[in-house]
């Protein structure tokens, strides 16, 4: 067999799993193309004011993590690497028994996305049911793109353009 068929079968085969798992990953969470109502994006700041979210032209990255999580806490600091000139990023806290564990997570990280805290209605809502997870809307609240669990920097772009197109 040609060597250049042969890498060309290896790689196609490698293509193919990834694909496999990332579907696997991202089962049960809302799908692609599906409106998430704006008027329901109500949200609590860390003071525990109301925090809402408002279209302004640029697509949103909104991160869900836990902050008992190890995987959160290991690609938390990821979504540092979209670039927020073109995009909105929230991070959003769930499954937390205490704010003070929310903020003593967040005192291990250096983020510059916001961080807010969400509810069950938010878990239910985005069909979050692992961590961490997260979900690429374009302005209008469309969701363009989503992911469970690790994400590097590399990963984060990928879906990103990926939500471009």
């Amino acid at each position: 067999m040609n060597k250049w068929l042969k890498y060309a079968l290896e790689w196609s085969a490698i293509a193919a799993i990834v694909v496999a798992v990332l579907i696997f990953q991202t089962r049960g969470m809302l799908k692609t193309e599906t409106d998430v109502p704006l008027g329901q994006l109500v949200f609590q700041s860390l003071e525990g004011q109301p925090v809402i979210l408002e279209s302004n032209d640029k697509p949103w990255v909104l991160y869900f993590f836990a902050p008992w999580c190890t995987i959160c806490s290991l690609s938390i600091e990821n979504i540092n690497s979209v670039d927020a000139a073109d995009y909105n990023r929230l991070i959003v806290a769930l499954d937390y028994a205490s704010v003070k564990d929310v903020e003593a997570f967040l005192s291990r990280h250096s983020l510059e996305a916001d961080v807010v805290l969400g509810n069950t209605q938010h878990q239910r809502q985005f069909k979050i049911s692992g961590y961490p997870s997260y979900y690429i809307l374009d302005s209008a609240f469309v969701v363009k793109a989503k992911h469970r669990g690790y994400s590097s920097t590399v990963g984060l772009a990928l879906h990103t353009m990926m939500a471009e197109q």
